[in-house]
């Protein structure tokens, strides 16, 4: 096993990663995703908050250690509750949504009718 670090935040939860231009955080919209994103020093995990954040805002963030098997960089609901995430702070992690799901939910919250998936 190899030690990583995830990011996490009081009001949007972990950091699953980032896609279109926006970051994915538990809490938010896990976009049907069960893994996070994991960064192999708290150096690289602001490093990546600051590339795609205006604000710095490292202040609120919480850099966490979490195990994964050697050569992975994505961190499962296993591995998070391990390393003592809650049920609050995995948030949507916790859904039984699909990916197609998520995107179908989202493009009707936001009237852009049906995403389909090919």
């Amino acid at each position: 096993m190899s030690e990583r670090i995830v990011v996490a935040h009081p009001e949007w939860g972990i950091f699953i990663g980032q896609g279109f231009g926006l970051g994915f955080w538990s809490r938010q919209e896990a976009a049907g995703m069960k893994e996070v994103s994991s960064f192999g020093s708290r150096e690289e995990a602001v490093a990546a908050m600051l590339a795609w954040r205006v604000d710095d805002g490292s202040e609120a963030y919480d850099f966490r250690r979490v195990s994964v098997p050697d050569g992975q960089t994505r961190a499962s609901v296993e591995h998070l509750r391990a390393a003592g995430f809650g049920t609050r702070e995995l948030g949507q992690l916790l859904e039984d949504t699909s990916l197609e799901e998520a995107l179908d939910r989202d493009a009707r919250r936001y009237g852009l009718g049906r995403l389909a998936m090919h």
